[in-house]
């Protein structure tokens, strides 16, 4: 209980302390971190193989015939495609892509 009543005071003070009385950080942290992937990995000679566009164009033209009437944002066709190429080369379950999409980086690039 002590542990978290400590925590709450650190974030309450970090929170409302103004800015210039921070202490700066000693190495300025990147908003984008690079993570570099083999060339040779699975997923990435995967990716740089297949025509995106192509498919997303196939997967359009089955959306339309599929569609009601376009109401809402249109999907993020390439991230949808890539994740459903995850799930068949990897015979996963939703989720479990889901977690390989969030924390494993050729997966991510993998859905561009």
């Amino acid at each position: 209980m002590w542990l978290m009543e400590s925590v709450t005071k650190e974030v309450r003070n970090a929170c409302t302390t103004p800015s210039w009385h921070r202490q700066p950080e000693l190495f300025a942290r990147s908003k984008r971190p690079a993570i570099s992937l083999p060339e040779n990995h699975p997923m990435v000679v995967l990716t740089d193989t297949v025509d995106w566009t192509e498919m997303e164009m196939r997967a359009e033209k089955i959306r339309a015939k599929k569609l009601k009437n376009a109401a809402g944002r249109p999907p993020q066709l390439r991230a949808t495609l890539g994740a459903l190429t995850l799930m068949a080369i990897r015979k996963m379950p939703y989720r479990e892509a889901e977690e390989q999409i969030r924390y494993y980086a050729p997966a991510r690039y993998l859905c561009g």
